[in-house]
Order: structure tokens, then C-alpha cells, then sequence
């Protein structure tokens, strides 16, 4: 019929295909952006939420070397220990200990940046279980206001290949906790047992 104009569908198509290429180019382009910049948030907060957590047990740990080198310290500053020389040896004692330990963990903090690579920090060496209690538990006893601290050494020893300053550290943590959180006057028990190798 007059007036009907045929086959410009393919035509039209034509037109508008490189309009069409580029919309679809930048619908792609503006997923691939969005999606880079969800990946980059996700891994800063999971990055943040390490670098908080790390401060935040780092901050943890360096806290009871210090309490112990306080109390020490008081103790040395309020009474007269020289009457005592074997109390005057075992305060300053526990003040050299901690303060190796507090010098140890400061120095752990500056040469492994851990959140930046994933090197292995530990120090791992053979370590008599019992020792490394009886250290913690003189240490706590220290500290202690009121309650009791307790170490049942076994007979022989337990030797594990560990990283003495952070296992000593848990220990500190354990009976720490034990003592804070305790609702009445705490009396710890600290034992140790080998099991299956």
C-alpha cells in the first residue's frame, strides 16, 4: 500500500548500535567500579577491624608487666626491706623479669609489622610447662589485693616447643581473668597435666 515505508527495522538497528555498545560498555564499567570499590571497603574494614584487635591485646599485655613493676616498685618505695634481704631480692627480681618482658614485647611490636605481611612471629623453643607457671603465678601473687593463687606442680617436667613470651602471657591472661571475673574472694587452682603427647 501507498504510503507504508518497509525494512527499516534493520536499518534503525544500525543507527543506534554503537549508542547501545557504548550504554552496555558503561553499565559494565560502572558494575566493575562499584564492585572494585565494595572489594577495597570490604578489605579496609577487615583491616581495621585487625589493626583494633591487635591494638587492643597488645595494649592488653603491655598492661601487666607494668601493674607488676608498680606494685614492685611500691613495695621497694613503702617498706623497709633491707631488713629482708631475701623479700628486697625477690621484688627486684620480679621487676628485672618483667621489665625483659616488657622490653621483649615492645621490641616484638617494632620489628614484625603483622598486620602488613603474614611472617611468622613466633619464637618457638623447648620450655618446661612448670617453670613457665610458677613465673606467671609468682607474678600474679604479687599483684594480688585479696583471694589466692595456687601452682600444683607435677613431678616431672612438661616440655613443649613453644613461643615462651606469648604462652606466658595466656597464662597471665587465664589467671588474671580467673581473679577479676571471680564473684566472691578468688582462690585459683592452676594445674598441669601432659596428655597424649
Amino acid at each position: 500500500p501507498a504510503g507504508r515505508v518497509s525494512g527499516f527495522s534493520g536499518y534503525l538497528l544500525l543507527t543506534i548500535l554503537p549508542q547501545l555498545i557504548f550504554g552496555i560498555l558503561l553499565v559494565i564499567l560502572s558494575a566493575l567500579a562499584f564492585i572494585l570499590a565494595y572489594r577495597n571497603l570490604r578489605d579496609h574494614t577487615v583491616l581495621n577491624n585487625l589493626r583494633n584487635e591487635f591494638i587492643g591485646n597488645m595494649t592488653h599485655e603491655l598492661k601487666t608487666p607494668v601493674a607488676t613493676l608498680r606494685v614492685a616498685l611500691e613495695a621497694l618505695g613503702r617498706y623497709n626491706l633491707r631488713n629482708e634481704p631475701f623479700v628486697l631480692d625477690e621484688y627486684l627480681r620480679l621487676a628485672s623479669q618483667e621489665t625483659a618482658r616488657l622490653e621483649e614485647l615492645i621490641n616484638r611490636v617494632l620489628d614484625h609489622s603483622l598486620l602488613e605481611n603474614n611472617s611468622q612471629s613466633a619464637n618457638l623453643s623447648e620450655t618446661d610447662l612448670n617453670e613457665l607457671i610458677s613465673e606467671a603465678v609468682e607474678l600474679m601473687k604479687l599483684r594480688l589485693t585479696e583471694g589466692s593463687v595456687t601452682f600444683f606442680r607435677t613431678d616431672r617436667e612438661i616440655v613443649v616447643r613453644c613461643d615462651r613470651l606469648y604462652l606466658k602471657s595466656v597464662i597471665l591472661n587465664l589467671i588474671d581473668n580467673s581473679l577479676k571475673y571471680c564473684d566472691k574472694t578468688p582462690a585459683v587452682n592452676v594445674f598441669a597435666r601432659e596428655e597424649g603427647g
